[in-house]
This record gives structure tokens, sequence and C-alpha cells, in this order.
């Protein structure tokens, strides 16, 4: 489990494996990688890079592959904390590769984990979903924990629909049934988020209620900032851009308190601060995000929110359009589906103000599809209201899917995208047989009999 505080992810930090005479190269590594992990989770970035310097003195006589793998993983990860953007994208792009190979849980819960800091949304996923799977197999049930704790953050932060994460749900019951609270405290910071981004205001409170106190007693600064960053995603939903501004950039312009955090928070904060009028300080905190993407090599999540961003930016209305156009590309590339309707809806608006309506209308009705589809009310109500002053008096009646949980709603949509029903399983960590339930559930709350009339009604 990770650290009870911050001072004991330093200690872990600067006094393991002081004297490694006689210590085998791979045991120092796994020790190393594990204070690691608890120094990243207390917000201790000094010890953090600490322990990568100590790591890179063993890396003569790394042995094997999973060695190679974790020494790419802790070089990389310090490299990001640098700013060494480009070094970070060749040591934890390696790392991510290796991963593939990796033959325990935990080798490829760190590759998981890599490729999430290069926004990497695809890779990432399938590797902690292998993660979760091959810890289930060995009946390894810290790795398990570990490695839900990497695929609920992977499945938030890079832009997966915000519908129930099943990830979180099941590590948080493993974490607190084996006790591993810092694992569960992860989980809750992770829904609570999710929640946010969905704008279920009354959700994110009551796990922000949870959330606050254990991640304070344990000195979890990840968690913490995640629990920080989650009001201001529901004053985004809200239409309270100023409260949302003043939430992700604290006094002395700070912003959230873990770096990383920080650093993906970006683009939200890029859009409250624009739509207060604050042009120069959004495209001040926009210059920190881009060096990230170029450094990292541009892949399509990350850089659909920099060009969203550009969008935003934009002072002439057709400079504005193709940044949105490409960015909604890019969204598209990197299966973030509710980035995509974020962007709409914020294209529409700025099509609407540049007084082309018909061409906002589309782009509106394309976003109040995707909300409602995932039952986010207060997008939602956005959508609509942009599509009213848009001119449209009547829009068009919900598809049906407000009648469905946001899970049922979620497996819906994969269902009528084509995946099949073990495909729906490996994506959301559940069993074939679960999918199957939820299906049936569906077809039965919509009155449909099949998958046909399923993809009929979802387009």
């Amino acid at each position: 489990d990770y650290t009870a505080s911050t001072g004991l992810a330093g200690k872990l930090a600067l006094e393991v494996y002081s004297d490694e005479v006689g210590i085998r190269t791979a045991a120092a590594l796994d020790e190393l990688v594990w204070a690691a992990v608890a120094a990243d989770a207390s917000g201790d970035h000094r010890a953090r890079l600490e322990i990568a310097e100590r790591a890179r003195a063993l890396e003569p006589a790394a042995p094997g592959p999973r060695a190679e793998l974790l020494l790419a993983h802790l070089g990389g990860v310090a490299a990001v904390i640098r700013g060494r953007y480009r070094e970070a994208a060749e040591r934890l792009g390696h790392a991510a590769r290796l991963g593939a190979d990796a033959a325990d849980p935990d080798a490829r819960s760190w590759a998981a984990l890599s490729a999430l800091a290069l926004g990497d949304g695809s890779r990432a996923r399938a590797l902690a979903a292998e993660a979760v799977a091959a810890a289930r197999r060995s009946g390894d049930a810290p790795a398990e924990s570990f490695a839900l704790v990497a695929a609920g953050r992977c499945e938030t932060l890079l832009g997966h629909p915000p519908a129930p994460i099943a990830a979180c749900h099941d590590g948080l019951r493993l974490a607190r049934a084996t006790r591993l609270h810092g694992h569960a405290t992860e989980q809750l910071a992770t829904l609570a988020l999710t929640a946010a981004f969905n704008g279920d205001e009354a959700r994110t409170r009551e796990l922000l209620d949870q959330l606050t106190g254990a991640a304070d007693e344990r000195g979890l600064a990840r968690a913490a900032a995640l629990g920080s960053w989650a009001p201001a995603c529901l004053d985004l939903a809200a239409d309270r851009p100023a409260d949302a501004a003043a939430r992700l950039r604290l006094p002395g312009g700070a912003g959230l308190a873990h770096p990383p955090a920080r650093l993906l928070s970006v683009p939200h904060l890029v859009e409250a601060l624009v739509r207060t009028g604050e042009h120069d300080p959004a495209a001040g905190a926009y210059e920190h995000f881009r060096r990230w993407v170029d450094g990292i090599g541009s892949p399509p999540g990350p850089e659909a929110l920099g060009r969203r961003c550009l969008g935003l930016l934009a002072g002439c209305d057709d400079e504005a359009e193709e940044h949105f156009t490409e960015a909604l590309r890019l969204h598209e590339a990197a299966g973030a589906v509710f980035e995509l309707a974020r962007t709409e809806l914020l294209f529409g608006h700025r099509l609407r103000r540049g007084r082309r309506p018909r061409a906002a209308r589309e782009h509106l009705r394309a976003a109040l599809r995707v909300f409602e589809r995932y039952g986010a009310a207060p997008w939602t109500g956005r959508a609509r209201a942009e599509l009213r002053a848009a001119g449209e008096t009547a829009p068009r009646a919900a598809s049906g899917f407000g009648k469905l949980t946001a899970q049922q709603a979620h497996i819906a949509r994969m269902a009528a995208e084509g995946a099949t029903n073990r495909e729906i399983a490996a994506r959301l960590l559940l069993s074939p047989r679960t999918i199957d339930h939820h299906l049936r559930n569906v077809f039965t709350r919509l009155g449909i009999r099949s998958r046909v009339e399923l993809a009929r009604l979802i387009r």
C-alpha cells in the first residue's frame, strides 16, 4: 500500500538500499520502483528524482527486459518532472513497448502508467486491462488492486466517456477488503473526477466527502489534487467559468498541488479563462501544455485538447474553425467520445457568436446526442440552450438512453458500435456473462430486441 505520509515516502527514497553490496540488482530495482510509487502518490518529487538517480546507477548491471522496463519507467517519469519531454517520450515509450511482453502484472501496470504519461490512450488502457487479468489469474490481490488503480486512472484521464468505471468500483471494493487504504483513496479520487467530468454534482460531492479526510490523513497529494480538480469540472459543467478558473489557479499561479494533475487540467483552465475574458493568462497556461504535447510526439488525445485550446484562443473565426475541426478529427481518432462532444459544444458556441447559426446547429446537435447518451444532465442543458440561441426551437427528442443507467448506456454504445460481448467485457474488466445480463436489461428498457435496432437507435 502507499505510504501514510510524505515524510515516509521521502525516507523510503533516501534510505532504501543505502548499502547495495551483495543485493541483487533486480531486487534493488523492485524496492526502488515501489518507493517511487509511494513518493509519487505523496507528491514528493524531490524524492522521486533521487530514486531515479539511484536506479540509474544500477543500469549497467540490469538483468533482462523487466529490469529494463523499470529503469525506463523511472527515468521517463523523472524526465517528465524536469520538463524534458522528448527524453521522457523516448524512455516511457520504451517502457510501454516492453510491457506488451511482460510476464508479471506489476510490470504491465508500470508500462500502462508509462503510456498514460505519454497520453497514449489505447496502449495505456490495453496494458492496464492485461495487468488486471494477469493479476486475477495468479490470485495476487495487491497486484490486482494496483492494476485496477492504473486502469481507472487511464480510463478517466485519457478522455474515455464518464460512465461509471468498472475498474474503480472493483478496485475500491478490493482495496477496502484487503485494507490497501492508499489504493482505496486513489479510487475515490478517480471516481470523484469522473463524476465531475459528467457534471454529476451530487455524486461528486458524496465521493469528495469520503476522499478529503483520507487523502489528508495519508498525505496523498495526487488523490487530493484530483479531488481539487473535480469541483472546477462541476463549475464548467454548470456554466460557472470564473469559479472554475479560481479553483484551478491558486494564489501565485501555483495551480493544483500535483504537477501531472496540474498539466492535465490545463485545457479546462484555458477554457475557463477564455470564457471569462482573460485571454493572455489563458495563452500563458496553454504554453506549458503545448511543450508537453510537442515533446511527447503528439498522440491524438492530447493533441486534440491542444487544438481545442488553440480554437478557443484564436483571434479570428477562420483560424478557430481550422483548429476546432482538427480537434474533432483527433478526438475521434483517440476514441475520446465525451471530449469530442465538449469540443462540438465549444465549436458550436463560437460559430453561433460568429453569426453562423446553421453551421453551429450541426455541431450542437452532435454534442447534445452524446450528452444525452451518457446522462450528463448539466452538459445536456448547456447544449440545448445553445441550440435555442442558434435558432432551433425544437431540439431532437432524446434517443431513449435517458432510460438507462450510465453503465448501461456505456455498454449499449459499445454494442451499437459493433463490439462483441467478449470485447466489451475485456474493456470494462467484467465477465461476458455480466455484459450479456446488462444488454438484456438494455433491450428491455428500450423496448428493442436486437443489436441492429440498438445501432439504429443510437444513430
